[in-house]
């Protein structure tokens, strides 16, 4: 199940980002995100793929959260 969870995750992430019409996120995460599609792994584990504006989170995008082993 949790393989089957992880490949429907990553296939979600996958469509969602040839569905935005926004470029990508610069390579380099020191420089501020706007107006961008991209993926950000936060402090806590947690990863976001998504649209990005004023180098914050925002529009449609995915939030994944480590599952527990």
């Amino acid at each position: 199940r949790r393989i089957l969870f992880a490949v429907l995750l990553a296939a979600a992430s996958l469509d969602g980002h040839a569905q935005s019409s926004l470029p990508p996120c610069p390579t380099d995460t020191t420089v501020p995100w706007t107006n961008c599609f991209g993926t950000l792994t936060l402090p806590n584990g947690d990863k976001y793929a998504g649209e990005f504006r004023d180098n914050k989170m925002q529009g449609e995008g995915i939030l994944y959260r480590p599952l527990p082993i």
